[in-house]
């Protein structure tokens, strides 16, 4: 494979980058919106690990969403206990000790 390669998914990772954006923000021209032609934006510096580097980081970057999804299931299986809980309370379906 060419080692000068870089992978889609690596791609898409550093053009979402908040470092990266705020370097294409600084590329835009327009009036009423800003927009970036491709000339301007190949003059940006694309960092090219090696690919299997941008394998890992890629793989990294997946198991982090995929913990991120997860804990945000979690957070909203929680969110639900906690107002059945609450109109349990304050219906009066469960006690409270004071």
């Amino acid at each position: 494979m060419d080692p000068q390669a870089a992978l889609n998914g690596f791609i898409m990772l550093l053009l979402n980058c908040p470092s990266t954006r705020r370097r294409v923000d600084l590329l835009g021209q327009g009036v009423t919106r800003d927009r970036v032609n491709l000339t301007t934006l190949l003059t940006l510096p694309i960092p090219r690990p090696r690919v299997d580097e941008q394998v890992r980081i890629i793989e990294a970057a997946d198991a982090m969403d995929a913990l991120i999804r997860a804990e945000e299931v979690e957070a909203l299986k929680l969110d639900s206990i906690r107002r059945a809980l609450m109109a349990d309370v304050l219906t009066g379906r469960v006690r409270v000790r004071a």
